[in-house]
């Protein structure tokens, strides 16, 4: 490429994201290119929409409209790919100081973009399922689904109605997943639960006795007193997809 023909591409590219402060490129037609910026403008605008419809939802026309064209002049889309742009428009949210969004609406909005790299994931190669469940759940070594994702909110996101002035006592736990039809799963967790789950992770090359004694140490109880609620949660789990088979095993698991 020659230095005109990249120059041109640069002016190209600073009129389609700010033209109100960048001169038309030469030889280009005005009106021509005002139809470009707005085809590239309406394109990332109906993304971040679709996206973020809730969060949408409790933010003002013209303050949607000045974070989208803030977000749209002044952030680098470092990727090629429009199903990327709502995690950068997270990171905007957050970092932004011209519009003033309550937390609430902020941690809607990481939901939502949550949800969305979730149900756009590309398919991974996954260990092969064992055609039977042991005897025992935990003679078996299992791990959390890899394209799960475990969500914690001080607001409860998940629901449609939740309201935005009143904090609840306790946080709102969630593992998202996409199941093996493309639909984004929540499973609502425990904060015992979702401990576990982390320690399971951690554990992965062990058989679950390994991160359950963790988690008893941790509550400060006998590990016998989980067995129960530990057995039937690994069962719900791998019936649902959240664990796996472990892939492999980690060097000294067991005795963690």
């Amino acid at each position: 490429m020659t230095t005109d023909f990249l120059a041109l591409q640069a002016q190209f590219a600073d009129f389609i994201r700010d033209p109100a402060h960048a001169p038309v490129p030469k030889g280009c037609d005005p009106e021509r290119m005002q139809l470009y910026h707005q085809l590239f403008f309406n394109n990332i605008d109906g993304i971040l929409e679709n996206t973020f419809e809730r969060s949408r939802a409790h933010i003002a026309d013209d303050q949607w409209q000045e974070l989208v064209r803030t977000f749209f002049s002044t952030v680098p889309q470092h990727s090629p790919y429009l199903v990327d742009v709502p995690a950068r428009f997270l990171e905007f949210l957050q970092e932004q100081t011209t519009v003033a969004l309550p937390e609430p609406v902020l941690e809607l909005a990481a939901f939502e973009a949550t949800l969305h790299e979730c149900r756009m994931a590309e398919d991974i190669t996954l260990p092969e399922a064992t055609e039977s469940l042991p005897d025992d759940v935990f003679d078996a070594a299992w791990q959390p689904h890899p394209q799960g994702v475990l969500f914690e909110s001080v607001y409860p996101v998940n629901q449609a109605d939740f309201s935005l002035d009143a904090v609840p006592a306790e946080p709102t736990l969630l593992w998202i997943q996409r199941d093996d039809a493309g639909v984004v799963q929540i499973y609502y967790l425990s904060a015992a639960s979702a401990r576990w789950l982390v320690l399971l992770d951690a554990h992965s090359g062990a058989t679950p006795g390994a991160s359950l004694a963790q988690l008893a140490r941790e509550l400060n109880v006998a590990p016998e007193n989980l067995t129960g609620f530990a057995r039937a949660q690994l069962t719900d789990w791998i019936a649902d997809g959240v664990l796996i088979p472990a892939s492999g095993s980690k060097e000294n698991a067991s005795s963690a």
